[in-house]
């Protein structure tokens, strides 16, 4: 005999019902939506929507991620929250930055708090999106170790940025040959094929 889900098994002659065991994964499913939907409220309502479906984003799950170009408004943090959100719906952690704001929160913190925020990003479980990369030498001097240590210790992160590879070295040639040897490279290009780098 089989419930009402198919499981074999499960001693009910009804199958209009549900088994016990069918109950208990109902109930993990209902909690997990409700995280997942408390999860996608504290992303930006721009992305709280989702724009790529799950054949599109597969592939880069569990991947480490460099994303570029320097058009605007060609998806590329959309691509990456989207991947966020493709695992965040099978149970796996991880979170996004927009790196400018907490760079800013990081130089006007104490030095006790900056090394909180600090060890957070390199700490954090899961994946790390770190959106707009790139802004001047000291912003890298910051990056650097962060992305150089997750990257090392194998723990996912995707980085976003308007600068192709080249001009990332130019400000912090370490970083970008870390990112060459450890990430896929995905080129965002407008519907004219220009993604505005040389």
């Amino acid at each position: 005999d089989k419930c009402g889900k198919n499981v074999p098994n499960c001693h009910l002659y009804d199958a209009k019902m549900l088994c016990v065991q069918c109950e208990h994964i109902a109930i993990i499913n209902a909690r997990q939506r409700e995280l997942y939907n408390q999860k996608v409220k504290t992303l930006p309502k721009t992305y709280q929507q989702t724009y790529h479906t799950d054949d599109e984003i597969k592939g880069y799950a569990n991947k480490n991620v460099f994303i570029y170009g320097k058009i605007t408004r060609t998806g590329k943090t959309a691509l990456a929250i989207d991947i966020l959100k493709y695992q965040w719906a099978r149970g796996m952690s991880g979170r996004y930055i927009y790196f400018p704001t907490w760079i800013r929160r990081y130089v006007n913190s104490k030095h006790a708090d900056k090394l909180s925020m600090f060890n957070e990003l390199i700490d954090q479980k899961g994946l790390l999106i770190i959106d707009d990369l790139g802004g001047d030498k000291i912003e890298m001097g910051v990056a650097l170790p962060v992305i150089n240590d997750r990257l090392m210790d194998r723990r996912q992160t995707i980085l976003i940025s308007n600068l192709s590879l080249e001009e990332l070295g130019d400000l912090d040639d370490r970083l970008a040959a870390r990112i060459k040897e450890e990430c896929i490279l995905i080129a965002r290009k407008n519907k004219k094929g220009n993604n505005g780098t040389t």
